[in-house]
């Protein structure tokens, strides 16, 4: 619960740093968070009456990274390392989560 948490301020405080300057907060990319992120969303939009959170999915991390650097998305989520090309383009890479794999079977398939 503690890492979740952290993981919950984190973004918020990226999401509140950015919002300030528009009411209009684009985010693009890998969809591997997209449920957390879709409740991040929401409950900023609550909080910022005036503030819209609109959400691009299946960008992918390459994706993702090329709309932020055309300036189509203001943040975009990444599950990898930004690559020595990406890293030229002095974007700032900001670990908010891991992600887990849970494996579910039907105890009658085994």
């Amino acid at each position: 619960m503690r890492n979740f948490l952290r993981i919950a301020i984190s973004f918020l405080l990226v999401i509140i740093f950015h919002a300030k300057a528009a009411a209009e907060l684009v985010i693009g990319g890998d969809d591997a968070n997209s449920v957390v992120l879709e409740l991040f969303a929401r409950k900023y939009e609550q909080q910022k009456k005036n503030s819209v959170v609109k959400i691009i999915p299946s960008l992918g991390s390459k994706g993702g990274i090329a709309a932020l650097n055309d300036g189509k998305v203001e943040i975009a989520l990444v599950t990898r390392l930004l690559s020595a090309s990406e890293e030229a383009f002095n974007l700032v890479s900001v670990p908010y989560a891991k992600s887990c794999l849970a494996l579910a079977v039907n105890q009658d398939v085994a």
